[in-house]
């Protein structure tokens, strides 16, 4: 990119602030190039794969990239691999997810723990696997803080976010259709 180039793209990010311009119309996509009628935003999702989106992403971190098309299975697998490898490091670390009190009442109730744990439970099966270690007492779900419980902890917890993350994004993919000229750049 040029300083010209550079500085051009500057100056219609400072008229879009300002009010000046609008971000892009209808009919205009970004860069000014021009947009074919079949590549308009349509919803490309429908209901039932939707649905089926969103709960294999949950079930299976990861999974949403993989349940979108052919050109997003690369990145599925990495996201798939990371998290699992996330929050299997937190459980090796002594963390993972701990029913949390849910009564404000009671003295031991913390609003955060509710949602770390909320967070946590993003990450899927790991999470409900760990969940069921914790209420059944197995070995390798954290029974009393140990010294890196609090650090497995938090790894299981960037695993449930990530993860939220990656479904929310790849349901934004499979809701639009991306404008047919950017993409084939």
């Amino acid at each position: 990119m040029t300083s010209r180039n550079a500085w051009d793209m500057l100056r219609a990010l400072l008229r879009v602030l300002a009010g000046r311009a609008p971000l892009w119309t209808a009919q205009t996509p970004p860069h000014g190039r021009e947009m074919s009628p079949s590549s308009s935003l349509q919803p490309a999702l429908s209901a039932p794969r939707f649905c089926l989106t969103l709960s294999l992403g949950w079930l299976v971190p990861g999974c949403a990239y993989l349940l979108l098309d052919r050109r997003h299975w690369r990145r599925g697998v990495i996201f798939l691999v990371a998290l699992h490898l996330t929050f299997f490091i937190g459980v090796c670390l002594h963390g993972g997810v701990v029913w949390p009190v849910w009564n404000p009442r009671d003295p031991a109730f913390s609003f955060v723990n509710n949602l770390i744990f909320l967070a946590q439970v993003g990450a899927g099966w790991p999470a409900l696997l760990s969940l069921l270690a914790h209420f059944e007492g197995w070995r390798f779900a954290a029974a009393e803080p140990r010294v890196l419980y609090e650090l497995g902890s938090f790894y299981c917890f960037v695993a449930g976010v990530l993860n939220i993350l990656i479904i929310s994004q790849s349901l934004d993919l499979g809701r639009k259709k991306p404008f047919e000229i950017l993409a084939k750049e």
